[in-house]
């Protein structure tokens, strides 16, 4: 569903639950807040005493990775409040002020029965004079989840577009002695000319089972530069799901982030010095 199709889907749910519908405990929410793009609603329907959040991500706020869908019951205070929140927000019209619903997302988000949940983390090692980016996705919903494969990915920002990439970013824990820009690690946008297991999904798909991983392998260059040492460790990147219908579409999430050990200076070897001096000169280029 691309994003003016899921606009118009979002105002007819809105002036459905507009006026008469709201004396029978039938609201629908939609913000698009937690994101960068406009393509990333993320959606919260109330029907009598079950809540269902449709989180397609929060690129702003690394306190809720990942996306996914969540089901629950709603206790009768929470009821309440969003009675209250709804009077708010039809001050707005159909995009809901994130403010307004933040609570609920969060406490729906913590704590709601997961229909698919998925999560990143990332791993970064050298390899053949370059860096080697692992990324493992992991479903702990209780239905398959598939997104378009990695290998599809454009790996270009474009938001209006709805490009899909990925960019690493990782912040070193002991920064004493060392200049702003020798504390972090950071790459550029990337996506499928970067994969090195494409193979391994066919059909251009990546299809995660509840409670099973994937894993996909980038080969890639950092923007400059870093120093050996322990880094915090994660990404950004904006994805196409295939399944299940309700999430179809583009989510904008971070990865869950992790320490790592990266063990010497980049570049340092000869044969990274020869890769990453080439990476540097073909940059110019463009």
């Amino acid at each position: 569903m691309n994003y003016t199709i899921r606009i118009i889907f979002t105002i007819l749910l809105y002036s459905l639950t507009t006026g008469s519908m709201a004396a029978t405990d039938h609201y629908f929410f939609s913000t698009n807040g937690y994101t960068q793009g406009d393509t990333a609603l993320t959606t919260l329907s109330v029907h009598q005493e079950t809540y269902k959040l449709i989180m397609r991500g929060d690129s702003a706020d690394t306190t809720m990775p990942g996306a996914g869908i969540f089901e629950g019951m709603l206790t009768s205070q929470e009821r309440q409040k969003i009675a209250i929140a709804y009077e708010r927000a039809k001050e707005y019209g159909p995009l809901t002020p994130t403010p307004i619903i933040d609570q609920f997302i969060r406490s729906f988000y913590a704590k709601g029965d997961r229909i698919v949940k998925l999560d990143a983390t990332v791993n970064i090692a050298p390899t053949n004079g370059a860096l080697l980016v692992t990324v493992e996705f992991i479903n702990t919903g209780r239905e398959e989840l598939c997104l378009r494969s990695p290998a599809t990915w454009e790996g270009t920002y474009n938001p209006i577009a709805g490009s899909s990439w990925i960019a690493v970013s990782a912040k070193r824990s002991d920064t004493s002695g060392l200049r702003r820009d020798q504390r972090e690690l950071r790459t550029g946008f990337f996506g499928g000319s970067a994969m090195l297991n494409a193979s391994e999904f066919p059909n251009d798909l990546l299809c995660i089972p509840s409670m099973q991983t994937r894993t996909a392998r980038f080969r890639v260059f950092p923007q400059a530069s870093f120093k050996k040492g322990q880094y915090s460790i994660g990404a950004s990147m904006v994805l196409r799901v295939v399944s299940p219908a309700e999430l179809k579409g583009v989510i904008e999430m971070n990865s869950v982030n992790q320490m790592i050990e990266f063990p010497h200076d980049y570049p340092s070897t000869p044969n990274e010095i020869e890769a990453f001096s080439d990476y540097l000169r073909s940059k110019q280029q463009h």
